[in-house]
């Protein structure tokens, strides 16, 4: 290779040559079958962001592995030597045979495997040659992580868990190193470079979609049968069934974020994608305006309650009254959607998942990845096309082999996320994101001085709060279908789902035509938050009264579960509101019903939202510390309502922080009672008291109890779909006093 040292052009290329070994598989495997994995949140993908055409380019293989010789050129030039082979090259054989999960029993050991044996140096690699090529030694600014996305169980057939990153900035902190830049890598980077370094990486924490699935013949055929695809003239996208006249989905601004302009081999993406342009008849979706922001902990409804508490105006947004909206008849399905019959090679369902989640990142690269087999994708977004390469054979790649391919497609990765940062910081016209302020809590210690306009105004939106409550639990209590669409992010449903109320007989033979007066709408506006349970919803909810107006009540949560553990511990959750709301439990959020999704079967708590939790009044994480004092009345009043929930005969068996709410209204709230125990000793009910009042003084370990973690490790499924383990809080409260 040019103006490479003779030893290191022959280790170099002896690395770019490297093919890894064919798995070794565990020949009775307990891992499951492999699954449709489409989605509930798939299908309701806006459609200005969804997939039309899925295509081939016969060069794309050859030209990801371009890319590496491109990028070596560009580092060599001028004769800046890269470092010497001992300065830590990263040969890819030092990893083979690393891992201690040899032989693979499901898809997260073929994902260890992976990153063991090809990730760590193709990582390496491609950051030395595309960021830091003068670095002392060879070092790296990106590495496989692994975010916990998939909902958690004991073995995968599929897992989303692995996803490269750009490392955090170099600090001195012991301890720290395996999270941040090398020290060589970054001691090389301008202050140009760096910066752009941390806004890609606060923009794009997760650069790239990676499917891992267990080396099996399902799997295999999967990969091998996407070609399929190819042959038709549209994609088969799999839609939900309700019908619903005139419906069409809401016209709201679009954050989309472009497509780079140029292509790690050396093209312009225009260019290569050029003969896949937009069918006239497909609106293309817009590319001026930023990606939009997600985390784990969503602050656009504090902001709301901020500054409408600061206004004076949130009763106005609780609850309100219009003619203007149409309510048709609906039409719902009979029955519980058949996959095996809609998607029989699961071809259509793996792809349409596959982009969706590229969408949720805005990511432009998907890998599709078995061991024995592998698929790379591109989103090319103004298109909405999908670029699909010829299979893989992982262990038999030739002209290029498989490290060079993968090198490649890193380099491709970062400098496609690279090129998109520059133009989303242009648009901006700013070169630094804000950075995260902590949230203040409705706290009597925060507050200004009371006046008696202030304590007027006060008690006259706890009035209107009250009264808006109940004008929706009479509207929708005798209601037995919630007409659930989302629009939020990437999401605005292209058709709503279907969702029964389960009563105490259950779901029954359900109608199939409902009227305006009996069902309800549900709009997902955002998301709260993850937990063992699901995923937690910011919604809304409207329904039309016998007079012709359309109520709306705006604090509304729903919490979703779709695996069977999951779909166990709501209905328990349920059950134990509905216990507690018999006895006129004081402090708890109201529940307005448990329903089922007709073609999912997947199970939706819809509830009264319970307000800002003291976890998310936290100072950043560093600062291990929160931001308020919890008053005395304050402390009083979660205790009141402990000793209510006592007196029902319930153990709550998970009081922390993240479940310890303030209500819009001002009221103190004990939520999340899927780990419930009903008829509880009253010894363990004076432990729980003595457990809260600890958890309010700043003395108790952030920590669920022993025997809640005992029989989550027994479960097959623990975890919320999209739940990110390493943001999991692990430290002492430290000003709660």
């Amino acid at each position: 290779m040019r103006n490479l040292p003779e030893r290191l052009d022959a280790v170099f290329q002896s690395a770019l040559n490297f093919n890894p070994k064919v798995p070794e598989i565990q020949k009775k495997s307990p891992c499951p079958k492999l699954t449709h994995p489409l989605s509930f949140y798939d299908c309701h993908l806006d459609r200005r962001l969804s997939l039309k055409n899925i295509k081939s380019i016969p060069s794309f293989l050859s030209d990801i592995a371009r890319s590496v010789n491109i990028a070596l050129e560009k580092s060599t030039h001028d004769a800046v030597g890269l470092p010497s082979v001992d300065w830590c090259f990263p040969e890819p054989q030092s990893f083979t045979g690393s891992t201690s999960l040899s032989p693979a029993k499901d898809a997260n050991d073929i994902g260890e495997l992976y990153r063991d044996s090809i990730s760590f140096f193709a990582c390496e690699l491609a950051s030395m040659l595309l960021l830091h090529p003068t670095a002392a030694q060879w070092s790296t600014a990106v590495h496989m992580s692994v975010r916990f996305v998939s909902r958690r169980q004991k073995y995968y057939a599929m897992i989303e868990d692995y996803v490269p990153e750009i490392l955090d900035s170099y600090e001195s902190i012991p301890g720290k190193a395996y999270t941040m830049i090398d020290k060589e890598a970054w001691a090389v980077l301008s202050d140009d470079d760096r910066r752009l370094l941390e806004e890609m990486r606060g923009r794009f924490t997760r650069m790239a979609v990676w499917h891992m699935f267990f080396a099996c013949r399902e799997a295999e055929d999967v990969l091998k049968h996407l070609d399929r695809l190819l042959d038709k003239q549209n994609f088969p996208e799999i839609t939900l069934l309700t019908q619903v006249e005139k419906w069409a989905p809401t016209d709201i601004p679009l954050a989309a974020s472009p497509d780079a302009v140029d292509t790690a081999w050396g093209t312009t993406v225009s260019s290569w994608v050029s003969s896949f342009a937009v069918r006239k008849n497909d609106p293309a979706p817009p590319t001026s305006n930023p990606p939009l922001r997600r985390s784990n902990r969503h602050p656009p409804r504090a902001k709301l309650e901020q500054s409408l508490e600061k206004t004076g105006r949130k009763s106005k947004q609780i609850i309100s009254r219009s003619s203007k909206l149409h309510w048709p008849t609906v039409t719902i399905p009979n029955q519980k959607r058949d996959m095996d019959v809609i998607d029989e090679d699961m071809t259509t369902s793996l792809i349409q998942h596959a982009w969706t989640r590229a969408v949720e990142r805005d990511s432009s690269f998907i890998v599709l990845h078995c061991g024995t087999f592998e698929r790379i994708a591109f989103r090319h977004r103004s298109s909405q096309t999908l670029i699909l390469s010829d299979l893989i054979d992982v262990t038999n790649c030739k002209d290029p082999a498989y490290a060079h391919l993968q090198i490649g497609l890193i380099i491709s990765i970062i400098d496609d996320i690279r090129d998109r940062t520059r133009q989303i910081i242009a648009q901006e016209g700013k070169s630094k994101s804000a950075k995260r302020k902590g949230r203040a809590l409705c706290s009597e210690n925060n507050k200004r001085p009371r006046t008696r306009r202030s304590v007027a105004l006060e008690e006259a939106r706890k009035l209107d709060y009250g009264r808006g409550l109940k004008s929706a639990c009479d509207g929708i209590a005798d209601r037995d279908l919630a007409l659930l669409r989302i629009q939020y992010g990437p999401y605005n449903s292209p058709a709503p789902s279907s969702l029964l109320r389960i009563k105490d007989t259950g779901i029954g033979v359900p109608k199939k035509s409902f009227e305006p007066h009996e069902y309800f709408r549900v709009t997902i506006t955002s998301e709260i938050a993850h937990g063992s349970t699901g995923n937690a919803h910011a919604a809304t909810i409207d329904f039309l009264e016998q007079n012709g107006k359309t109520v709306s009540f705006s604090n509304v949560v729903v919490k979703f579960a779709f695996a069977a553990v999951q779909k166990k511990r709501l209905s328990h959750e349920f059950n134990v509101y509905s216990h507690l709301m018999s006895t006129n439990v004081r402090g708890i959020p109201h529940v307005f019903g448990l329903f089922q999704d007709v073609e999912t079967e997947s199970l939706a708590l819809i509830m009264e939202y319970a307000g800002l939790t003291l976890w998310d009044c936290r100072l950043p994480v560093k600062s291990k510390r929160l931001e308020f004092v919890i008053s005395e009345s304050e402390k009083s009043a979660y205790m009141d309502a402990l000793k209510s929930i006592h007196d029902a005969g319930v153990r709550h068996r998970d009081l922390r922080l993240e479940n310890l709410t303030i209500k819009s209204n001002g009221e103190p709230c004990i939520i999340d009672f899927d780990r419930a125990e009903m008829e509880a000793d009253e010894r363990s009910l004076d432990r729980e008291k003595v457990k809260l009042q600890n958890v309010l003084d700043g003395r108790h370990e952030y920590r669920i109890s022993r025997e809640t973690t005992e029989e989550d490790s027994n479960s097959p499924e623990e975890w919320g779909s999209g739940t990110d383990r390493s943001s999991s809080p692990g430290f002492r409260i430290g000003v709660l006093r």
